[in-house]
């Protein structure tokens, strides 16, 4: 017994000293400075120029609400109302976390189930309340804009109108403070049970108010070259996109190896480039993609990169750089929503007016050169030889007829003289005569059918025989 109990003790010891670390990486809001929580030591420390972690103070974990934490998790942080209280949000799960610089306190705020829609969410600080917009999970993206109720230590779901983009994921997304909007665009939408599971880039802009809690289409993304490289942009570069408080930033390798870095200003929409031709950050980046050489730390207009090279002395190991001052140095080249110069407003309406001013001219000048006649009056000439007796009569019966459905078939045999003849006769020399009269009569009316053959409207098997409406004014001048 006693040796089971040494077994089973050993066991547990080896499960401790197996055990993952958790550990939050974060950047200090007044000292801009890269920290880390070591919570399985429940200690803060201090990474200093040498890429040595120093102690800096212990921890308490508040008891009251377990942590619940899994193994290697991941963290967000976000500076709260408190300047010495940061938020930190266990990534793809609403489980919020408090950290006080000043008490050394690290506890969970929030009794919410575990959700999981909410990967890569926007989360933000709006009227002492966070806000988490977007995200994925459950294989869809959403565009959820939920809140966390301080009261009730619960997540709750805002209620909207109007219509945002299908999903808000993976895209550029960001709070006004001093409008109470925010503003969003080039987002994913995903949903595996659609379209084969296809990524769906909306390049639409939106924004929402919450004055009137509405979602608003602005416009397209149409800048080029911005339209194409958003399209192209990688996932990993669409991560962790970031936003400073006032610019977009995202950066790229452009054919010549120089590193650009794209600042779009939320409010405006303005669109500014930066070319770092000198090389003077081409080491830095925006998000973590080489955790073994290079971290990245970031909050609001501050990036911290630490690189972990042994040729790289310890003073320089470390580079913050201000976004917003290095946006002051990007040159404008448009904004977001300006249409290329073939599809612009003014290349439009430059080219009505030139069309307009080609056909005022080609009028004018046909004024001017060459000389219009004036209408002449047609003036019917009557033959004896185009018509005899026969037709002018047959004419004058068919014209007293107009009103009463033309004449039927027995009347125009016997006015046409065939009456003596056989039914298969009369048939085939009244339906010459009426050709050869048609004939005669297009001098005159200009109209191939002057003598028309109709179903009668009693007896559709009964046949009757009409004037052309069209000629009946010139045919009653004929004598």
């Amino acid at each position: 017994m006693y040796k089971q109990f040494l077994l089973i003790l050993f066991f547990c010891f080896l499960s401790l000293l197996s055990h993952a670390s958790i550990i939050i990486h974060f950047l200090h809001p007044k000292e801009i400075h890269p920290y880390r929580l070591d919570l399985t030591k429940n200690q803060l420390e201090r990474l200093n120029p040498n890429g040595q972690w120093e102690f800096a103070h212990n921890i308490s974990i508040d008891p009251t609400n377990p942590l619940e934490l899994l193994d290697e998790s991941f963290f967000y942080y976000l500076p709260s109302e408190k300047a010495s209280v940061l938020y930190f949000f266990q990534h793809c799960t609403n489980k919020v976390f408090t950290l006080d610089l000043n008490s050394f306190q690290f506890k969970r705020i929030d009794r919410t189930y575990y959700r999981g829609d909410n990967c890569y969410a926007y989360r933000f600080l709006a009227h002492n309340t966070i806000y988490s917009l977007g995200g994925y999970g459950f294989w869809r993206s959403n565009n959820h804009l939920i809140n966390f109720e301080k009261k009730s230590d619960e997540w709750e779901a805002i209620n909207t109108f109007g219509a945002p983009s299908k999903g808000i994921f993976r895209g550029f997304s960001g709070y006004i403070p001093e409008r109470e909007e925010i503003i969003t665009f080039s987002n994913y939408y995903h949903n595996v049970a659609e379209d084969f599971g296809k990524f769906v880039l909306d390049q639409g802009i939106y924004k929402f108010s919450f004055s009137n809690k509405t979602w608003t289409k602005v416009d397209e993304i149409s800048l080029e070259p911005l339209k194409t490289l958003l399209a192209n942009l990688e996932q990993i570069q669409r991560q962790d996109t970031y936003f400073s408080g006032k610019y977009f930033v995202f950066q790229i390798i452009e054919q010549n190896g120089v590193r650009a870095f794209y600042f779009v200003d939320a409010r405006t929409l303005a669109v500014s480039k930066f070319e770092d031709a000198s090389m003077e950050f081409a080491r830095f980046s925006l998000v973590n993609v080489d955790e073994g050489s290079r971290q990245v730390y970031r909050s609001g207009k501050y990036i911290v990169n630490y690189f972990a090279h042994a040729n790289l002395s310890p003073e320089k190991r470390i580079l913050k750089v201000d976004m917003d001052e290095l946006a002051k140095r990007a040159v404008f080249i448009g904004y977001l929503t300006d249409k290329p110069w073939y599809l612009s407003f003014w290349f439009r309406g430059f080219l009505v007016l030139t069309i307009f001013a080609g056909a005022l001219k080609l009028v004018f000048n046909r004024k001017l050169f060459f000389s219009t006649s004036k209408p002449i009056k047609k003036v019917v000439a009557f033959s004896p030889e185009i018509l005899d007796d026969q037709s002018k009569h047959l004419i004058v019966v068919l014209l007293n007829h107009v009103d009463q459905e033309g004449i039927d078939v027995n009347t125009i045999t016997d006015l046409l003289g065939l009456s003596l003849l056989s039914p298969d006769a009369q048939r085939y020399k009244r339906s010459a005569l009426i050709k050869e009269l048609n004939g005669k009569f297009a001098l005159i009316t200009h109209s191939n059918q002057t003598i028309q053959r109709i179903d009668s409207s009693l007896d559709r098997r009964q046949k009757r025989y009409i004037l052309d409406p069209n000629t009946i004014e010139i045919l009653k001048k004929i004598k």
